[in-house]
């Protein structure tokens, strides 16, 4: 039967393959529609996708549900909006905070459904374990660039690019997922000391991340794999 009749059971049983997935391809449409990432047609085409896969996250009505549907729903209201040629400062405002809530929300969801796999009070499976896994690094860096996005545009010069008139939203962007690896390559400075310090917490976030949430999910993963028997050893031949 083909699945979607499985209805939701089925989809939140694959909701971290789908999250992934809706991270995944956001990199793809950047490089299909190369032009404004943030408010651009890239943003139009995943968008729903991750609202869709990060609510999909919640099995129940919990306050984390709620306060992800709560703030899709305002991005959702307020995104028409990009469309105009001068959208008021503060809707901009607005939604750049509503965008980086919702992936904290949905980041901080993620965090505990692998501790609770981690303490035996969640099932997840081996690859439910680890798309969630990588999910989390990305969610890190896609946090992180609205972090930097909210610094710049509350504290203009907060970075310098490589181009003088100031740094854009693909330099942010492209700033925020390098430094999950190291601290830039000193084309985009962070300048003013909260920038510096945001850019520290990303980078410590993603080295810390890698180091206690991916180690031990593939140190579970090779844990859970059966044991292979030894071969047995050769009978010894009896004394002549």
């Amino acid at each position: 039967m083909f699945p979607l009749l499985h209805g939701r059971r089925w989809w939140h049983f694959r909701r971290f393959e789908g999250l992934l997935l809706s991270l995944a391809c956001m990199f793809l449409l950047n490089i299909i529609f190369p032009g404004k990432i943030y408010g651009g047609t890239a943003q139009a085409c995943y968008l729903p996708l991750q609202l869709l896969a990060g609510i999909n996250l919640y099995g129940r009505l919990r306050p984390g549900f709620w306060a992800a549907a709560l703030t899709a729903a305002g991005i959702l209201a307020l995104h028409p909006f990009q469309a105009l040629s001068s959208m008021p400062r503060a809707l901009q405002l607005s939604l750049l905070l509503l965008h980086g809530l919702f992936f904290f929300i949905i980041l901080l969801e993620v965090f505990i459904q692998l501790y609770r796999a981690q303490t035996h009070r969640l099932h997840l499976d081996a690859r439910q374990t680890l798309c969630a896994g990588l999910s989390g690094l990305l969610l890190i860096g896609y946090s992180g660039f609205f972090l930097f996005l909210l610094l710049e545009s509350f504290q203009p010069g907060s970075f310098r690019g490589p181009d003088p008139d100031g740094v854009s939203l693909q330099d942010l962007f492209y700033f925020s997922y390098i430094s999950l690896m190291t601290i830039g390559y000193g084309d985009i400075t962070p300048v003013s000391w909260a920038a510096r310090n945001a850019t520290v917490l990303v980078s410590l976030s993603a080295n810390i991340y890698s180091l206690v949430v991916i180690a031990s999910i593939v140190g579970r993963t090779f844990a859970s794999r059966p044991v292979q028997k030894a071969d047995k050893e050769p009978a010894s031949k009896e004394n002549p």
